[in-house]
């Protein structure tokens, strides 16, 4: 597996890309807060050719969640906000969720 970790907004959030062998990824976080750094997240994930099959939300600081009505239009998500300690099942992986 492969994380790819992008800075966003002012407070230079972390956005996360956990991706897969099969080229499919999660998205933690949503922190892109303009258009610029939309942009730069979606190109990121069209030149990779990654599928997005999920999003999580750790929790719902503004820095943390700015971008998720971008994230959950443009990638038709339903984000899985602050999930439950244990695992969490998404298409091609699963993840162990620690409290």
């Amino acid at each position: 597996m492969q994380v790819k970790t992008f800075y966003f907004n002012p407070y230079r959030e972390c956005t996360y890309l956990l991706i897969n062998d099969a080229r499919q990824a999660v998205i933690i976080d949503a922190g892109m807060s303009n258009e610029s750094e939309q942009s730069r997240f979606s190109q990121y994930v069209e030149q990779q050719q990654l599928q997005i099959v999920g999003l999580l939300i750790t929790h719902t600081h503004p820095d943390h969640i700015c971008g998720l009505e971008y994230i959950e239009n443009t990638y038709q998500l339903s984000a899985i906000i602050q999930p439950a300690a244990g695992l969490l099942t998404l298409p091609g992986f699963t993840l162990e969720v620690l409290s």
